[in-house]
């Protein structure tokens, strides 16, 4: 399942592109689902997990940063999926000392928000533009 949706402007979603690269790399396009409304790792990963229930599926394997995988994985045991990460170590939060620091900082404080609240920080409010 493909995730991320767009953001006002952009001519695609994150879904599409992930979706594109992995046709390109072999990847048959039938066996690609796609979530592209969410706004937010929780929206997304709330739909994911409707479509994963839908189809009844177990143990699930999540891709992202790996500055990102631990929200990611509380969100999605949260939601009740049977989740195990596998964190891209070439992202581009990783690219540099400064977007890793940034990076982390965000993760940090969203994960605070959402231990605290249970959703994601309100819109305008967040450290940097990731969601």
């Amino acid at each position: 399942v493909m995730t991320g949706g767009g953001q006002e402007g952009d001519r695609t979603t994150e879904a599409a592109t992930g979706s594109a690269y992995a046709v390109a790399q072999g990847v048959p396009a039938e066996a690609i689902l796609m979530e592209d409304r969410g706004r937010s790792t929780q929206e997304s990963l709330e739909a994911v997990a409707a479509i994963l229930a839908q189809r009844e599926a177990g143990a699930t394997v999540f891709v992202s940063d790996r500055l990102h995988m631990l929200r990611v994985m509380r969100i999605a045991k949260d939601l009740g999926v049977d989740a195990y990460g596998s964190p891209a170590t070439d992202s581009p939060s990783d690219a540099t000392l400064a977007r890793r620091v940034d990076a982390t900082v965000h993760e940090l404080g969203a994960l605070a928000w959402y231990g605290l609240v249970g959703r994601p920080v309100p819109e305008g409010q967040a450290t940097t533009a990731r969601s």
